[in-house]
């Protein structure tokens, strides 16, 4: 019986075929892709080294013909077409379903080095959990869920703040004490670009730019700074300036306060194209 147990370290499904291709060499030196292809029903490999590369999307049809090569069987086969499902979908709400069930697939004892990255999409994704890891390190926070509401304007409901609070407590991004207060865990911080799916970090920065614009009209302009620039540059100068903006960043962070800071900042940059791409007018 074909070993299934390593599908579930992984949280893509073509990372996983990519195992299992190295895997058969290994066993096997004179396996190839051709050989592979032709066990999956195609005269012709291109199709399957597109797969492999990601140069061609994987769909739920053609993950079938891999779930019976590979002989995954129950929660496995559930599991791996999931990872189809969840790499095809459009929505963030559907991605959350698809997320959840995987969560609940993994067998418990299996030490998964994925499997933050899956509840990472949730940290990300939603705006008030990144805003949570912060306000506990404000001077007068409270762990109440009314106290946690109204700092962050009455924007979300008790009952989504008390799962954010629980999903980050499985993360190990905050702590409780015995006697009920929260803090960060300091040796776990947030590397968000470093995993994060590219979808979840679209829509942190969708729901960012929403509250910037919102700050227009109902802040003072004591209260924020909001300005640009357009200017015309060189594309091989584009690597240049994010690095610019990479160390302005990292100087802005260092005003971070940790058990002592008053309010919550958002400080966003964006650094786009206006004109159309040169050769596509």
């Amino acid at each position: 019986m074909q070993e299934t147990k390593e599908i579930f370290r992984f949280n893509d499904a073509v990372d996983f075929l990519n195992y299992e291709f190295e895997s058969k060499r290994i066993k096997n030196s004179r396996f190839s892709l051709r050989a592979w292809a032709r066990q999956l029903g195609y005269e012709n490999p291109s199709f399957l080294s597109h797969i492999l590369k990601k140069d061609r999307s994987l769909k739920i049809d053609v993950a079938e013909k891999f779930t019976a090569n590979l002989k995954l069987t129950g929660d496995a086969k559930k599991y791996f077409e999931l990872l189809v499902l969840l790499k095809n979908s459009k929505t963030v709400d559907e991605k959350k379903i698809y997320l959840d069930i995987l969560e609940s697939l993994r067998p418990r004892s299996e030490k998964a080095p994925q499997s933050l990255h899956l509840d990472a999409f949730r940290v990300i994704s939603d705006w008030y959990h990144t805003a949570i890891l912060e306000l506990v390190e404000l001077s007068d926070f409270k762990n109440d869920l009314e106290w946690i509401r109204a700092r962050l304007g009455n924007e979300v409901s008790g009952q989504n703040i008390s799962k954010a609070i629980q999903r980050l407590l499985k993360l190990e991004l905050l702590e409780e004490t015995s006697r009920g207060k929260l803090g960060r865990v300091k040796d776990n911080p947030v590397l968000l670009e470093n995993f994060i799916p590219s979808d979840a970090i679209r829509h942190f920065h969708k729901q960012m730019i929403e509250k910037a614009k919102s700050a227009i009209e109902e802040q003072d302009i004591k209260e924020r700074d909001i300005r640009g620039s357009m200017i015309s540059v060189r594309t091989k100068d584009f690597s240049k300036i994010q690095e610019v903006i990479r160390k302005a960043h990292a100087e802005i962070i260092k005003y971070s306060c940790a058990g002592n800071g008053e309010e919550l900042y958002q400080f966003n940059t964006q650094f786009f194209r206006i004109t159309r791409k040169k050769g596509t007018v």
